[in-house]
């Protein structure tokens, strides 16, 4: 069911080139595990935050970026051959 859900995260949100499903799932990681259950608990709103900022910060320290790699429109099917081996 995982790989169902995140099928259009890759290459940026199904080529869109924006943000990278590597990050976009890890946040939903994040949030699976730290994130709030009652709308009243801030507590885990906040650390939630923090975790997802402090991982963005790593993530841009090594990758330059949150875009995917190697990413452009003029490159679409090499990104596939690269990264979905079609």
């Amino acid at each position: 069911m995982a790989k169902r859900i995140a099928c259009g995260f890759g290459a940026g949100m199904g080529f869109i080139g924006k943000t990278c499903g590597a990050v976009s799932g890890a946040i939903m990681l994040i949030g699976l595990k730290y994130g709030k259950v009652d709308k009243d608990d801030n507590a885990a709103k906040d650390k939630t935050y923090e975790l997802i900022q402090a991982f963005s910060n790593r993530f841009i320290a090594i990758n330059s970026s949150v875009s995917p790699p190697v990413y452009s429109p003029h490159n679409r099917s090499v990104f596939k051959l690269l990264f979905l081996r079609v």
